[in-house]
């Protein structure tokens, strides 16, 4: 084993002696470079190590566009020579080395990147993601991706997973256009924007979504592809939805299938079936199933007929040997769709009808070996058969087994050709809507981060409003509502069983601020203690508000909320944080900020309130703002006291030093629901008033009157201000789903 720890030291004190260090590379050591480049090339790597590894204690960071950086080559020799943990240790140095003179060698961070997940390197995963995202910013039009095979899995990776309208914008489509793809610091920016716009738990440093998309990739590459052509379907589909739920084979070699096919056949083997795989996502879809068979050594996405060999699809017909091929052919579908159909149920209804028509061919076969031995001599018949044999003879004399079925139909075994030509037509149609069903339902990526905890139920609302200062506050109302913090016996369970006993938890709420291209600028945590939550049904968070201020241009906002085991001191403070069992994360993402110019009429959002016993009060007063609180709920009773509240800006005067606006309010139904206004069928109300006042800027409070309104559906509310001074108008709205009880 080769020692490098002892590099380390002299390779700091190097650095921290002249920071300019190894920014060039010295033309004398060139020879040596390229000497040890040609060994490791033709498979010599120890004739490399020792020059290598004396340059690389006085210029670790020696480099060249040409060459790479001398930690990549000799990183590369103990690579090959099986020395993997010395070499993962060289290129860590090797990298920090470059990254103190300003350096960065793309050859040298995509064999680490590949490396870390390859061999599950778990202490580099944090910092292996910032140095996926570091690759893609460095790829450009100079950049040639045959020189970077350990990179290409990651892209080829990317196309799986990607947007389409992102791969529009980027003008990538497939993976075989990779080769010949110019990057750009445009394309670069697109690609890590988008990356930390997927990031699944935003309160953390780490992009989950990233670091689960490399560890997937790395499955892929040592399951389901190959150096030649990459990544096969069964590698795009796990890089897209991860480990299936459900995987199976369907097997050609069960007793039955040999007896009444491959025995009977001289021409069909076994081996003429292909490799197969069945996967099946029941977390994802019902529709999210997937059917691999091998093809030309590659596993492709196919169809049922896709494992049924090609000699026994063709020459159907009504021919002898026609039928005994659609014989051949009903039997395989019956033994596919048997083996299927225990893992879902599509599989099983086209079970059923191939089923039943195979026990008639069963009952033929029957019927034929009988008369076969009608035919031959009493005497042969009573040496041969025992009791039963000879009373099933004696009872079956005078039968005609041709008429077995019915005639003229498909459901006939006298014409298995013509059944199985129409059951295969019913499949195409089937599993054309299946696929169909797939493409609508599946996403084109699934995160599993959160699979192992359970879902907080929230009640989440936001609106903007504009400070004094000029710039945007967004406030999230949320709440927690009743029962939504118990947990279900299930965990309870798998919790006690670990020595976790308590009812306490601890929630922390983390409140992120993100600018435009995702980069995080704020985060505020919040943590509140619960205390015996027990079973939980009666146990709530009231209304609270998080609050993001300083927003001038185009922003994100997320917030994670995260419900831990919480261990208490003698005192009742959190001594320790226990186990992760709940999770819940809010996005709102491409929010603009409100307009401050001063002269553009500028209205925030609908802020929802409900007012408590407001059918005591004659009159709204200013005190009803203090009175009313934050209603977060989507749902709502018509009898439900809605205020909305809203905040105007830029307001022009009249000549009388006045501001004149009009509001108006509209309730309209959507579109298709089985709401009614009263009596009548009535689809919208509105209401309209005029208001004058002295300030520029000014509040106002809504109260929206449902009453009237019967049945069950979704309805939007939408304010209306026009400026009557400047005729400039504006609207906000927001959307309900009424019910008779929430």
């Amino acid at each position: 084993m080769y020692c490098i720890s002892s590099l380390f030291a002299c390779v700091l004190a190097l650095l921290l002696a002249n920071p300019s260090f190894g920014q060039q590379a010295a033309p004398t050591s060139l020879p040596i470079v390229e000497q040890a480049i040609e060994a490791i090339q033709q498979g010599n790597p120890d004739a490399a190590l020792d020059p290598l590894e004396e340059l690389f204690e006085t210029e670790p960071a020696w480099f060249t566009q040409e060459h790479h950086s001398l930690a990549y080559w000799l990183g590369q020799a103990y690579y090959v020579d099986g020395h993997i943990e010395d070499a993962r240790e060289v290129w860590m140095m090797g990298s920090e080395a470059l990254n103190e003179s300003r350096l960065f060698d793309l050859k040298l961070e995509s064999s680490l990147l590949a490396a870390v997940f390859d061999h599950e390197w778990q202490e580099d995963y944090a910092i292996n993601t910032n140095r996926y995202l570091r690759i893609l910013e460095e790829l450009d039009a100079s950049t040639a991706l045959s020189t970077l095979p350990e990179f290409t899995p990651f892209l080829q990776a990317l196309l799986f997973i990607l947007p389409e309208q992102v791969k529009t914008s980027i003008g990538l489509q497939r993976a075989a256009d990779l080769d010949t793809y110019s990057w750009s610091s445009y394309v670069a920016s697109t690609l890590v924007t988008w990356w930390r716009s997927q990031d699944s738990a935003p309160a953390t440093r780490i992009n989950e979504m990233l670091l689960e998309h490399l560890q997937r990739v790395a499955h892929a590459k040592k399951f389901y592809s190959d150096k030649e052509r990459g990544f096969d379907d069964r590698g795009a589909i796990y890089i897209r939805l991860g480990e299936p739920s459900d995987k199976t084979v369907v097997q050609f070699d069960k007793t039955n299938f040999r007896t009444k096919v491959l025995d009977r056949s001289l021409t069909i083997n076994e081996s003429d079936f292909p490799d197969n795989e069945f996967w099946y996502y029941k977390h994802i879809d019902n529709s999210a199933h997937y059917l691999f068979h091998d093809k030309s050594g590659r596993f492709q996405l196919g169809e049922v007929s896709n494992l049924i060999p090609v000699s026994i699809r063709s020459g159907l017909g009504s021919s002898t040997r026609g039928k005994a091929k659609a014989q051949f052919l009903i039997r395989t579908m019956q033994e596919i769709y048997q083996q299927l159909s225990l893992y879902h149920e599509d599989f099983s209804f086209r079970y059923q009808e191939v089923a039943a028509f195979a026990s008639l061919l069963d009952e033929a076969d029957i019927a034929t070996e009988t008369s076969a031995l009608l035919e031959s001599s009493d005497d042969q018949v009573d040496a041969e058969a025992d009791g039963n044999l000879r009373d099933l003879l004696a009872n079956s004399r005078g039968t005609d087994f041709s008429d077995t079925g019915m005639p003229g139909s498909s459901f006939n075994p006298n014409r298995p050709d013509l059944f199985i030509q129409s059951a295969m037509a019913s499949d195409k149609a089937s599993e054309e809507l299946q696929m169909a069903s797939r493409d609508e339902y599946v996403p084109q990526v699934r995160s599993s981060v959160f699979d192992e905890l359970l879902p907080l139920p929230l009640l989440i609302r936001s609106a903007r409003f504009l400070d004094q200062d000029g710039t945007t506050r967004t406030e999230i109302y949320w709440a927690a509502p009743k029962g939504s913090l118990a947990l279900d016996k299930r965990t309870s369970n798998a919790l006690l069983k670990d020595g976790y006993t308590s009812d306490d938890y601890l929630a922390v709420v983390s409140t992120v601020q993100k600018a435009p291209d995702y980069t995080e600028r704020i985060v505020n945590y919040e943590r509140k203690l619960l205390k015996d939550i027990g079973d939980g049904e009666e146990i709530a968070i009231s209304n609270q508000t998080a609050i993001v201020r300083g927003d001038t241009g185009l922003y994100h906002i997320a917030v994670q909320w995260d419900q831990y085991v919480a261990l208490l001191d003698a005192t009742g403070s959190v001594r320790e944080m226990g186990p992760h069992v709940k999770a819940n994360v809010y996005r709102q993402d491409s929010l603009q900020a409100l307009i401050s110019d001063g002269i553009t009429l500028e209205m925030s959002d609908l802020k929802p309130m409900i007012v408590p016993d407001f059918s005591a009060q004659t009159e709204l007063t200013e005190s009803t703002l203090n009175t009313a609180i934050p209603y977060p709920s989507s749902r709502i009773t018509p009898d439900t006291p809605v205020m909305l509240y809203f905040e105007l800006y830029h307001l022009a005067y009249t000549e009388e030093d006045l501001t004149r606006y009009s509001i108006e309010y509209t309730i309209q139904e959507r579109r298709g629901g089985g709401l009614r206004l009263g009596r009548k069928r009535q689809a919208a109300t509105s209401f309209k008033s005029t208001q004058e006042g002295t300030e520029r800027s000014t509040f106002e409070q809504l109260v929206i009157d449902l009453s009237e309104w019967r049945g069950d559906g979704d309805i939007d509310i939408t304010v209306t201000v026009t400026d009557e001074v400047t005729q400039q108008q504006v609207s906000r709205s927001l959307s309900y789903t009424l019910t008779s009880e929430l």
